[in-house]
This record gives C-alpha cells, sequence and structure tokens, in this order.
C-alpha cells in the first residue's frame, strides 16, 4: 500500500515507510499495539523532520495501516500526545524489512538520531522546566524545541525558558521546532551561518536568526 500510494515520489515512499518503521520499532519498545507519542518523538526514530511526520501521518491512516487518536491535557490547552495503534496489513505490501535499498540508510540514521536526541534532552533533567498556564497554549513540538533548548544552551550559560512570555509566543508563531533545533545546535557548533545576540535568551536567538 506504502508503494502503490508513493510510486510516483520515491523519496516520500521512503519517508512514509521510515515513519512506518518508526512507529513499530515504539510499538516493539512499549510492546503493545497502542502508544502514546508525541510527534517529535516519532520524527527522532524516524531520522525525518516534524514537520514531514506531521505531514505523513494522516496518510498512514488513510491506509488503515494506523489509527490516531488524539488526547487533551486535562486543565490546560497544552495538548497531550497522540495514541497511535498499528492495525494489521495484508501479505501483499510492501513490509519494511523489503523496502528498496535507497530507502535503509535513512532507517540505520533514525536509530543513531534517536539515541542522540534521547542523550541530549532527557538527560538533562536537572534543568527548570518551562511553566505554563491554563490559559497557555504550545504545540508539543514546540515544548520539544523549548526542551532543547534548555539542555543544550543553558548549560553554555544561556537564560533558561521558564515560562511562555508574550514574546516567546510569538515567535514560536514564525520559528517551528526544526528551526529552533537547528539555531540550537549552530550555536553548540560555534557555525558561522548562526549569528548569536549579545543577550543568550531563545527569544533574541530567533529573531537575531529571523530570514
Amino acid at each position: 500500500m506504502i508503494r502503490t500510494m508513493f510510486d510516483s515520489n520515491p523519496k516520500q515512499m521512503c519517508s512514509a515507510l521510515s515513519v512506518y518503521d518508526a512507529l513499530t520499532e515504539i510499538a516493539s519498545d512499549e510492546q503493545r499495539e497502542s502508544f502514546e507519542a508525541g510527534i517529535a518523538h516519532i520524527a527522532n526514530y524516524a531520522g525525518l523532520s516534524v514537520s514531514t511526520v506531521g505531514r505523513l501521518l494522516p496518510l498512514l491512516e488513510e491506509l488503515s495501516l494506523i489509527t490516531i487518536r488524539q488526547n487533551d491535557r486535562a486543565g490546560s490547552r497544552l495538548k497531550a500526545p497522540n495514541t497511535y495503534t498499528l492495525l494489521p496489513i495484508g501479505h501483499h505490501d510492501l513490509s519494511i524489512g523489503q523496502q528498496p535499498s535507497r530507502c535503509r540508510p535513512r532507517v540505520e540514521e533514525s536509530k543513531k538520531n534517536k539515541k542522540k536526541r534521547k542523550t541530549q534532552v532527557l538527560l538533562r533533567k536537572d534543568l527548570p522546566l518551562p511553566f505554563f498556564e491554563d490559559g497557555d497554549s504550545v504545540e508539543e513540538d514546540q515544548l520539544e524545541g523549548i526542551l532543547y533548548f534548555n539542555a543544550q544552551l543553558v548549560p553554555l550559560g544561556w537564560e533558561p525558558v521558564t515560562k511562555l512570555s508574550a514574546a516567546l509566543e510569538k515567535a514560536l508563531k514564525v520559528f517551528d521546532a526544526d528551526r529552533i533545533r537547528e539555531l540550537v545546535d549552530g550555536v553548540a557548533e560555534h557555525s558561522p551561518d548562526v549569528s548569536v545576540p549579545k543577550r543568550k535568551t531563545l527569544v533574541r536567538l530567533l529573531w537575531e536568526n529571523y530570514r
């Protein structure tokens, strides 16, 4: 089914297979067919951007490969991770193990990215977590980007994000999580393509590199 839908677009086919492979890997780790996961978490497994995964997940549901149930977080506008359920597929479909060789490097890369991102973000539990009030609205991938900023740059002397200010909320409407990660990595790696503001905050970093 996946190959049939994306046969005219090999790149999209590889990405769709990587997303499905990521879902099966997460299900295997959870040891169940239904599990909760954020899009950023799936993207880490797949080795793809959050936006690409977010675009492909509904297509996998349309193919009856998965079901997606949206969950609400009680007492908050902050979205909870969706619940994904893997559905039985026919033997005629292209399995992950049989995918074209041109797709396999991305799958291997996803495993490396998964370990790298988990090490970078999850091990920084000593850092302050952002505080959000009931009226605040933050997408899960945006929260992942904020936590990534705190984990990577606060140890380097940057001010941590501890709440959703009006200025940050405005910036998040322009900059997605992928862009935040890209800028954070650029600062950490001293990239000449990333401008470092005098005041080391996430908001200043974003607008300093607005193009």
